[in-house]
C-alpha cells in the first residue's frame, strides 16, 4: 500500500506540469492558434453582424472553415505576424442564392459585390458555385497584444 508521502510525489508531478503550462502560456509572445482562429472567426462574423444592421439582412452565402496557422513571426514587443490558411465554403448553391436574392426584390449584380466575401468575389461572379463547395484563401494578420489579450490590429478597441 502506498503511503502519504508516495501520493504527494504522484500528484506533485503532474500538478507542477500543468502550473508550468498555464505559466507559459500566460507569458506567451505568440497568440495561440486557438487565439488566432477565433480573431478571424469573429471578424469574418462581424461582417454578417454589420449587413444585417445596416441592411436589414444577410445574404452571404458562404461560411469559414479549416482555419488554420501556417507561420508566425514575433515583431517588436506586442505585435505578432500571422499567416493563416482557410476556406469559404458555400453554405447553398449560386442557384438557390440567386432565387433568395430575388424574392428579396434585390438586384444580384450588387448584391454579389456586396455579399459575397470580397476575397473571393473574383472567382465566384464569373461561375456558378455549388453548395459545399470550398474556395481556399490565405492572409497576413498583424495581431496586437493588449491587456485584453491578442486583436486584430486597427480592432484593438473591440
Amino acid at each position: 500500500m502506498a503511503t502519504l508521502t508516495e501520493h504527494r510525489r504522484a500528484l506533485r508531478s503532474p500538478l507542477l506540469a500543468a502550473l508550468a503550462v498555464l505559466l507559459l502560456a500566460a507569458c506567451s509572445d505568440a497568440p495561440s492558434d486557438h487565439e488566432i482562429e477565433a480573431l478571424v472567426q469573429n471578424r469574418y462574423a462581424g461582417r454578417a453582424l454589420m449587413a444585417k444592421r445596416y441592411f436589414g439582412y444577410d445574404n452571404n452565402p458562404f461560411l469559414l472553415r479549416d482555419i488554420k496557422k501556417t507561420n508566425g513571426v514575433k515583431k517588436g514587443d506586442n505585435e505578432y505576424i500571422a499567416y493563416v490558411t482557410f476556406n469559404y465554403v458555400a453554405t447553398m448553391s449560386f442557384a438557390a442564392w440567386r432565387l433568395k436574392v430575388a424574392a428579396q426584390g434585390k438586384n444580384l449584380d450588387a448584391e454579389l459585390q456586396t455579399e459575397i466575401p470580397y476575397e473571393i468575389y473574383s472567382e465566384v461572379r464569373d461561375h456558378q458555385f455549388q453548395m459545399g463547395q470550398s474556395f481556399p484563401y490565405q492572409e497576413q494578420l498583424t495581431l496586437v497584444k493588449t491587456d485584453r489579450g491578442w486583436r486584430l490590429k486597427g480592432l484593438e478597441s473591440e
